[in-house]
């Protein structure tokens, strides 16, 4: 199982871009780890200084929540916007994109007939 989500930060929150099945739905992030007692609000990250950026994040979701998250990558805004137009095509034309298992799994290709 995968635990990288890309996703940008948009009023504080982060919004999803990958996986595609759940792009643009909005998790909230905590360090906590799943099953710990506490609320996952009394440790939730705040994603204030990464407004407009692209992010990647590992985590576990769960409810609504990225359990256990850490913010390994940020992008700039030049990256940032190739990310989200990347995104939007991989989305609209998912029947054709792939992940590239030659590659990191970041990368994606489209394959032609």
């Amino acid at each position: 199982m995968d635990n990288r989500f890309l996703g940008i930060v948009e009023t504080g929150k982060f919004k999803l871009l990958l996986p595609t099945s759940k792009q643009g739905l909005y998790l909230r992030l905590t360090t906590l780890p799943v099953n710990d007692s506490q609320s996952p609000e009394s440790d939730e990250l705040d994603l204030s200084r990464y407004e407009g950026q692209a992010l990647m994040v590992l985590g576990y979701d769960l409810n609504g929540w990225l359990w256990s998250a850490n913010v390994i990558d940020q992008a700039k805004p030049i990256l940032t916007s190739v990310v989200q137009k990347l995104c939007q095509d991989v989305a609209q034309n998912e029947e054709q994109w792939h992940l590239n298992p030659a590659t990191d799994s970041h990368f994606w290709h489209l394959e032609t007939a």
